[in-house]
């Protein structure tokens, strides 16, 4: 198998979240040889897996190849200064949202602590003006 075939084995992989074994990988020959192949794959991963499990293993992988997290870091829980850089907050979240494929995304949002914070500096800085 040459390096294209061996790449396009892994992109279909990674579209389709299955895993294709070389020895399965190296009898594909035609089109419809990688058809046949992903389609008993789909069928087998659909009867065992759910859509949110799906969603949270393809979140982890791009932030650990975007960002670097650590698999165990990454849980529901997480807070999002352990996932998302803050340096570049709004170019990485959109970044993140392209890695992953999502058409639609969650907007940030400044924290209750970025929203005081604001806040105390609005009307802070009119008084040291007039000081």
């Amino acid at each position: 198998m040459g390096l294209d075939s061996v790449e396009l084995v892994m992109a279909v992989e990674e579209k389709f979240a299955i895993s294709i074994p070389d020895e399965e990988a190296q009898d594909i020959r035609t089109v419809g040889d990688m058809f046949q192949c992903v389609t008993s794959k789909l069928t087998i991963a659909d009867r065992s897996s759910c859509l949110t499990q799906k969603a949270f293993h393809l979140l982890r992988r791009r932030a650990k190849e975007l960002f670097n997290v650590p698999r165990n870091q990454f849980r529901l829980d997480a807070e999002l200064d352990l996932i998302v850089p803050k340096r570049s907050r709004r170019e990485n979240w959109r970044k993140f949202q392209l890695a992953v494929g999502a058409t639609k995304w969650p907007k940030l949002a400044l924290s209750w602590p970025g929203v005081l914070f604001l806040l105390a500096l609005v009307f802070a800085i009119p008084g040291s003006v007039l000081i």
